[in-house]
Formats: structure tokens, sequence, C-alpha cells
């Protein structure tokens, strides 16, 4: 990503992104964004055009899900000496597909229970 930001802001030979809005190509059909990135200046990539919708949703979810894990992470270093409360992973028959949440907080004494 770093790289890309760099192709943009220092455009040239082997390091440049170009982006294709919107279009309406013959016969009334419609075109969505697109994008295509040389980098073989230092990375020795280069790909395009992809659906630049699609590739920004996957990077805000996957920028999304590290945040989430992130957040786990400080919330159990956090609460591993708490008395009462604890930071658990849920299991995946009780993960409901309308509010996908992964996990919960919960009183240490519900996790000894049988």
């Amino acid at each position: 990503m770093s790289e890309c930001r760099n192709a943009i802001e220092h455009y040239s030979e082997g390091q440049n992104i170009v982006i294709t809005n919107f279009s309406l190509k013959p016969g009334n059909k419609f075109s969505s964004p697109t994008w295509t990135y040389d980098l073989t200046k230092k990375l020795k990539l280069k790909k395009g055009p992809h659906d630049l919708l699609n590739d920004l949703d996957v990077f805000c979810s996957n920028m999304l899900h590290l945040f989430e894990d992130l957040m786990v992470l400080v919330a159990q270093d956090k609460l591993s000496s708490h008395p009462v409360v604890v930071v658990c992973k849920l299991n995946e028959v009780s993960i409901s597909k309308e509010c996908p949440i992964r996990y919960d907080l919960t009183v240490k004494t519900e996790l000894a229970s049988p």
C-alpha cells in the first residue's frame, strides 16, 4: 500500500497508478471504475485493470478486521488481571450471520461452570 501511495505522489515510469472513472460504453453499457498499477520500479509488480470498488471494499474489510483483532488484544491484555471480567471468543455456532460478533465479555465464573 505504501508503494501505491508513492506511485500517486511520485509518478514515474515503473511507479504509477491509473484510475479510470465510471464510464458509459457503446450500447448504453455501464462500466464501474477500474485501476491499473505499475510498481515494477521497486516491487516488479504490474497488474490491472481491476474493479476499484471491489478492491476498496476488500481493503476496508481487511482493515476493519485488523482493527477488531487489535482491540481484542488490547482488551485481553488490560483485563488479564481483572478479577471478574474476561474477553472470550465465541464458538462458530453462536455467531449470528446478521451480526457476526466473534468476541464477548463475560464473567470468569461462567467460563468455569459446566
